[in-house]
């Protein structure tokens, strides 16, 4: 039975609702919480984590649910709780500042601050101990040596002001090919050659990046960038970082094999990894590439969606208290199904004294692929049965207690889910996807976007309540450029163009020419913070930069273009200095390195034809299409004849129009 209660109870998320019951008297951010300590003249506790981490699980456990710590931190300190899904604003600000005084982050995040929310002083997962020995030696500076507090507070509010921000625009004649080029050189001196991915451990699925290296290598025929490319997406894919038996993939992997996950499973990982595997068979046709993306596509809809176009946050690591045990197997558990089909042994690392602290994590030695074709093999025939072992394996999963799911919806990862789902449309031409897209795109339509154009970041329980972000606005406008392009849906492009003006109202600095986070009338604390690298989620900034470059190309808008030329040339000196960050700024490089081309296809076979060339991965076209007469200013003019046209484009200068698509593929694949 519980005995207290917080304000948290209030809250929808399941992350805050977690701890709405711990001793502490926890606050989520509001007025109220910075109100409180400013007239108690306490300081404050922000503490950040997010529904699936485990050692915020830990934390909440051996400290913020005993009683003894309780009382200390509600007799000195206002607590606020943040789900840093829900709030990624104030998490930037609290973690920028622990990484300015500790050299790393990570959650959960536990950062004090002046009542006004000026940090001082922070840290990551605390044990108990240590954390109550932080708490009183604090609380003692608070009493007898406040000055040295105020000044490291006023420290670290210039260097939290100042980190990852652009004050001026950086002027530029162009951007050289060469940066991209040496970002290229230097990046390779840190593959990981016998298991793809970066030296060392742990290891990060980083989708910019690698989708970087596939747009690169349709300019570019360098041998080492390929292997590497195909090496890391084959351990992935055999790895135990990839569900082998219900599809998906966890958030990392803890060794340099890939074959131990972190088992939290994030809707943001699986999105952008459909995308990656669905855009590699687009270039490569490699049949694993879309099985992966199958079964991921599967996992995404049947565990992160509620069937009607809501996409679900996380599932959690921990099960029954333990990490991963929903997700791993005991030997005789799999004695029965290896009786009959003892060549998986061949194939998956299954012992009996286990691959992980007795328990087994499934993780190929081999492909499927390479099996068949060693001992040949039908592969379809091996895939069936597996396929029907994989049920097996589910049914035996389903006798288990499931992760908690952290059942919140997002609208920027809602968004990369989309887009994720269209990747794989053009991919597999499989009219479910475009159909589950869609949906969410209704969804967000009519839930989570107003008639002025603001957009909500949240929705749970039928509502929407935080203000949005510029992810939010700058992944829901890729969503619905691409949706644009699937469907010749010219809704969709204006509301694209409509969000992306709200932006440029709201969020633009024309100062330095770059997007702020926040809105400006959303009052931030400490300071208001830009989004430049990309990370495990591309940079708002830089999705921003790659919608207004493709929106210049498809509404003739000039304006759009210099934007994002300018945010490109602001960020460029960046890319060689570490590739992996700046992934999917180095792609819009690409961009503005090379010939890019805008394709109008029109006509009564238009569909047919686009459906076509979007099977391919080409990264220096724009491609739309219109069977009927479209006002869209790229379409205009282009209906002349009752036969299906191709116009090829570049630099708002059109050829005449051609019959024959493969004219068009010579053209492009000129790479002159």
């Amino acid at each position: 039975m519980n005995t207290h209660t917080n304000k948290l109870i209030h809250e929808s998320s399941p992350y805050l609702l977690q701890h709405a019951h711990n001793p502490v008297n926890w606050y989520p951010w509001c007025n109220e919480a910075l109100e409180k300590a400013k007239s108690e003249n306490k300081m404050l506790i922000i503490s950040v984590g997010y529904a699936a981490c485990h050692w915020c699980h830990v934390m909440e456990h051996e400290s913020f649910e005993n009683l003894e710590i309780a009382d200390i931190m509600n007799e000195h300190f206002v607590c606020i709780k943040v789900d840093r899904e829900e709030r990624p604003d104030i998490d930037q600000i609290y973690m920028t500042a622990v990484q300015i005084m500790t050299g790393s982050g990570g959650w959960p995040l536990n950062c004090f601050a002046m009542p006004d929310g000026t940090p001082f002083y922070g840290g990551t997962y605390f044990r108990p101990k240590q954390w109550i020995q932080v708490l009183k030696s604090l609380q003692y500076s608070w009493l007898n040596e406040v000055r040295k507090i105020e000044n490291a507070a006023q420290h670290l509010k210039e260097g939290v002001a100042n980190a990852e921000r652009i004050f001026v625009k950086i002027e530029a004649d162009k951007i050289d090919i060469q940066l991209v080029e040496n970002a290229v050189e230097r990046v390779k001196m840190s593959f990981d050659p016998i298991n793809g991915g970066q030296q060392g451990a742990p290891k990060f699925p980083m989708p910019s990046e690698i989708l970087f290296y596939i747009d690169f290598l349709h300019f570019n025929n360098d041998i080492k960038i390929e292997k590497h490319l195909k090496l890391s997406l084959k351990k992935m894919a055999q790895g135990g970082i990839f569900d082998h038996a219900g599809g998906g993939f966890a958030r990392y992997s803890v060794d340099q094999f890939w074959r131990v996950p972190h088992f939290e499973k994030m809707l943001y990982d699986n999105a952008q990894l459909i995308t990656l595997f669905a855009r590699a068979y687009k270039k490569y046709k490699i049949p694993i590439y879309k099985r992966v993306a199958e079964e991921s596509i599967d996992f995404m809809l049947k565990e992160l969606s509620n069937g009607n176009g809501v996409f679900y946050a996380s599932l959690d690591a921990d099960s029954d208290g333990a990490e991963g045990k929903y997700y791993v197997w005991t030997f005789e558990e799999l004695a029965e199904i290896l009786k009959q089909n003892n060549w998986l042994t061949d194939i998956f690392e299954i012992m009996p004294q286990g691959n992980w602290e007795t328990k087994i994590i499934l993780h190929q030695h081999t492909s499927f692929e390479e099996y068949a074709e060693n001992n040949q093999l039908n592969l379809n025939e091996l895939l069936n049965r597996w396929k029907t072992i994989r049920h097996e394996l589910i049914n035996i999963r389903n006798r288990r207690n499931k992760p908690a799911l952290d059942d919140k919806s997002l609208t920027s990862w809602s968004a990369l889910a989309i887009f994720s789902l269209l990747e794989a449309y053009e991919a597999f031409r499989n009219e479910k996807y475009l159909h589950e897209a869609q949906k969410s795109a209704q969804h967000l339509f009519q839930n989570c976007i107003t008639t002025h154009f603001s957009v909500f970041r949240n929705f749970k329980n039928g509502k929407s309540a935080i203000n949005g972000l510029l992810d939010d606005y700058a992944f829901s406008i890729s969503a619905f450029i691409k949706l644009y392009q699937a469907t010749a849906n010219e809704n969709y492009l204006e509301m694209a163009q409509n969000l992306t003006n709200y932006c440029l109202e709201h969020f633009f600095d024309p100062e330095s020419g770059m997007f702020f986070y926040t809105e400006k009338s959303q009052i931030v604390p400490v300071a208001r913070k830009m989004e430049l690298p990309d990370n495990v989620i591309p940079s708002s900034n830089s999705v921003m930069a790659h919608n207004l470059h493709i929106l210049s190309k498809i509404l003739l808008q000039s304006s759009y273009f210099d934007i994002a030329l300018q945010m490109l040339k602001n960020i460029a000196q960046s890319i060689p200095e570490n590739l992996r960050f700046y992934g999917n700024w180095a792609s819009l490089a690409l961009k503005f390195t090379h010939d890019y081309y805008e394709l109008a296809i029109t006509g009564p076979e238009a569909v047919s034809f686009h459906q076509n060339f979007v099977q391919n991965h080409f990264p220096n076209v724009i491609s739309v299409h219109s069977q009927k007469e479209s006002h869209i200013p790229l379409m205009q003019g282009r209906f002349l004849s009752e036969k299906t046209n191709f116009w090829l484009c570049r630099n708002n200068a059109c050829n005449l129009p051609e019959l024959d698509l493969d004219n068009i593929l010579l053209k492009i694949n000129s790479k002159v």
